[in-house]
């Protein structure tokens, strides 16, 4: 009666419609707190590291585990190595850019003109289509979005990873103690703005009710996981869990996993190569009742029946997957959990020692328990139930510690998708919008310079670069038409005839007093399309409740000043 009620329940968080995806609104870049009205709605839980659309699989997968056969007599202890397919994939990159040894040149096999294309092309319908909805400053008037606007504005947002502050309206600050010039000098904030507020993935005017979930951002991520499949193929071992994008604002689909660090968001089933991390083939969950089975035949599909070891989390660990995916020439080897076995194996686990084992074998899936700290349980099609030396021994007893194979196997190979989540956080290009389509699609822009990353490794395996060293030559070389190249390195003295930004800065400069006039030089004030000699209030004849204007500034305190007596007190008096 219990399995009943709960199965109606999950029906009913799972009978949902389109039109419950709620509709984009005005919104900001990222605020202090970014404070988000909670959902009234019922909010998926997950009580383990799985996800949701699956709860009502569980039971299934269990039944499916009886008929297939977890009775006692349909498993044995006669142990043998299964014969293992030999790997017919083509492991390494198979489209090689014009300069292996070139950042750019690399990042460019997946992030190419036709993305940065699509970026500008659905702003600017966006724009159209809700002309006067958003209030944006009129200082500035809109002008369509354009490749190098957008490569710009996406190298800017690389760098806020690598620059970290409160607010986004912090890095175009004119306190000195705060101020970033590279980003006044690539784009005025008002622009930055614009192009945030306006950046679209998909037109609305094709969205339908039979529309997917994801149709707001699927035309982003069909582009990625297309280049991600055929720029790079992975070797034979690979790695299946589970990641997590960042959400807690109103969603349909989004998740509660009170295990994991991030415990609202979006779940993402990630298929990474075992050994570089390596983001494969994802999928995001949607909420829409899709059956595992055919999750993970659909998110396999591209690496079947190419002879690959897949090694997994528990909650894909069922004889019925393992089943089945033997019939591609696919092997795997995870965990599984407890009421996935036959009851034999349960009965002669209860009496296990330390360091023992209990397996039972149907063909070539392996059934294998082993006593630790805790109990370990696998299922595998890959391995034997044989043990091997780990050179490690028991402090306790000073005896050398041996553990079944598979499970040697288990720990070095698992790790593929955590190591592809500890690149991700690093210098994380993750933001705090209001809309969940920008934070999915900076998640996929993150996921895919990463594998960038990857393939510029495989290229070069020499190479000593670092994750953040390419992440920074990436947003350089994006914003490097609008930064002068003979421009101090450190961007510490800008020349204002190549600030876009014409605003003083409220604070004195630092080095005001500093006494060195070699520093403090007069120039003019760089003309804009309005003004060919544009004229600003004096600083000083300001502070003496006088308004006069003059068309000269301090190179570097940028602060307008007449060039006699004005400029003279400014840098020698603190009292002006």
């Amino acid at each position: 009666m219990d399995s009943d009620e709960e199965h109606d329940k999950i029906l009913d968080i799972f009978a949902d419609n389109l039109s419950d995806i709620p509709s984009e609104s005005d919104e900001s870049f990222d605020s202090g707190n970014d404070t988000v009205t909670p959902s009234k709605r019922q909010t998926i839980v997950i009580s383990s590291d799985s996800e949701p659309e699956n709860l009502n699989n569980s039971t299934h997968d269990f039944e499916c585990n009886l008929r297939l056969g977890c009775q006692d007599n349909d498993w044995s202890k006669e142990d043998f190595q299964p014969n293992l397919e030999k790997f017919e994939g083509n492991s390494g990159v198979t489209v090689l850019p014009s300069d292996c040894k070139n950042i750019i040149e690399v990042t460019n096999l997946i992030f190419d003109n036709d993305l940065f294309e699509l970026f500008c092309h659905q702003s600017n319908i966006y724009y159209n289509q809700n002309l006067g909805k958003h209030k944006i400053s009129k200082t500035k008037k809109w002008s369509p979005v354009t490749p190098t606007d957008m490569k710009k504005f996406l190298g800017l947002i690389v760098l806020m990873g690598r620059t970290r502050k409160d607010t986004w309206k912090e890095y175009w600050s004119t306190n000195p103690a705060l101020a970033v010039p590279i980003f006044p000098q690539t784009m005025t904030r008002n622009r930055f703005e614009q192009i945030w507020t306006y950046w679209h993935f998909n037109d609305n005017a094709n969205l339908t009710k039979s529309s997917s979930r994801l149709f707001k951002i699927q035309s982003v991520l069909d582009h990625f996981i297309s280049k991600f499949q055929t720029i790079y193929k992975p070797m034979r071992e690979l790695s299946l869990d589970e990641g997590m994008i960042p959400w807690r604002g109103r969603l349909l689909f989004q998740t509660y996993n009170p295990a994991k660090i991030i415990k609202y968001g979006l779940l993402v089933r990630m298929v990474c190569e075992s050994k570089t991390g390596y983001i494969c083939n994802m999928e995001i969950y949607t909420g829409e009742g899709k059956k595992l089975n055919d999750s993970l035949l659909s998110l396999l599909r591209p690496y079947l029946d190419l002879g690959h070891h897949i090694y997994q989390g528990k909650y894909y660990g069922s004889i019925s997957i393992a089943e089945t995916l033997l019939l591609h020439k696919t092997r795997v080897c995870g965990t599984i959990r407890t009421r996935g076995l036959p009851k034999c194996l349960k009965d002669e686990a209860s009496t296990l020692q330390r360091g023992k084992i209990a397996f039972r074998r149907k063909g070539d899936v392996l059934l294998l328990i082993w006593k630790g700290k805790r109990e370990v349980r696998i299922i595998s099609t890959i391995h034997d139930a044989s043990s091997c030396e780990t050179e490690k021994t028991n402090w306790h007893t000073g005896e050398e510690i041996k553990k079944p194979v598979s499970i040697v196997q288990y720990n070095n190979y698992v790790q593929g998708v955590d190591l592809a989540g500890q690149y991700l956080s690093t210098c994380s290009i993750l933001r705090k919008p209001i809309k969940w389509t920008k934070k999915v699609v900076l998640y996929l822009i993150n996921c895919g310079l990463f594998n960038s990353f990857r393939i510029y490794q495989a290229l070069n395996p020499g190479s000593r670069v670092r994750y953040k060293d390419f992440l920074l030559t990436v947003a350089t070389e994006w914003i490097s038409s609008e930064v002068d190249k003979s421009a101090d390195p450190e961007f510490s003295n800008p020349d204002p005839s190549r600030v876009r930004s014409t605003r003083a800065p409220q604070k004195d400069h630092p080095q005001r007093l500093s006494g060195n006039m070699k520093q403090h030089i007069p120039v003019p004030i760089p003309s804009s399309n309005k003004k060919k000699y544009p004229t600003k209030v004096c600083r000083v004849c300001k502070r003496n409740g006088k308004r006069r204007e003059t068309r000269y500034i301090c190179q570097l305190c940028l602060v307008p000043l007449h060039i006699t007596q004005c400029f003279t007190k400014y840098h020698t008096l603190r009292r002006y």
